[in-house]
This record gives C-alpha cells, structure tokens and sequence, in this order.
C-alpha cells in the first residue's frame, strides 16, 4: 500500500511480538497507544530486531509482558496536540534510544524507567 492509497483509519487493536518471559515472545493482538500533546503515532512498516533486544528475551533481563524493538521506520498516522513538524502520511525513522538523563552510554539501552527503552517497533496497525 502506497502512503497516497492508505486509508488513515486506525483499529483498535494491532498485532505485536510480545515478549511473555522466560525467553518466550508471542504475536498478540494488543491495543493500540494512545498518543499525547506533542507525541505521534507511527504505523510500523520496517522494523529491526538488535543483538541487546535478543540478549534481553533470551537472558530475561526485563520484566514481562514487553514489546521490544526500536529499530523503526513507518508513517505517522496520528499527531498529538502541538505537533506541527509532522502530519499524517509522513515518512518517518524513530531514534532508537530516547534518554532519561539518569544513565550513561551504553547503559540507557537497558534503561529500566517506565515507558522509555519499551520500543514497541515490533508491532503492526
């Protein structure tokens, strides 16, 4: 589907590679984020897996249920309030590590502050 055919609709529910624990990762369906002021919603269309996502399932490093991945590209379906440099039907690559100013390189990707290393790449509207 071409971004010019794409129907902006956006269901409930998108399918996820959820990791469960004890080395386990399923395809779910999960509900979709709900966004807020000056955040967007990305319709995932590629979507890396990397070596730390694996070393983290395969050695249970983070508490499940998770939905890791953070190597993502897609198009933003939906913007928050306040976001002007971006609109529905762009083309867009996330940055795969967002800081908490708490931890130092190379440790943030093992970040253990709700909501900020989750990744959520591997997922799919």
């Amino acid at each position: 589907m071409t971004v010019a055919d794409s129907d902006w609709s956006i269901p409930p529910t998108m399918h996820a590679a959820v990791y469960k624990g004890q080395s386990v990762v399923s395809v779910e369906q999960v509900p979709i984020p709900e966004i807020g002021a000056g955040e967007m919603l990305v319709r995932v269309e590629a979507c890396g897996i990397c070596h730390t996502d694996l070393k983290k399932i395969e050695y249970n490093l983070l508490a499940p249920p998770r939905i890791y991945g953070h190597e993502t590209a897609g198009v933003v379906v939906r913007v928050g309030r306040d976001l002007r440099r971006f609109a529905p039907g762009d083309r867009v690559v996330v940055f795969h590590h967002i800081p908490c100013k708490k931890c130092f390189l190379p440790a943030e990707a093992l970040c253990s502050v709700p909501g900020l290393q989750e990744g959520r790449g591997h997922c799919r509207i």
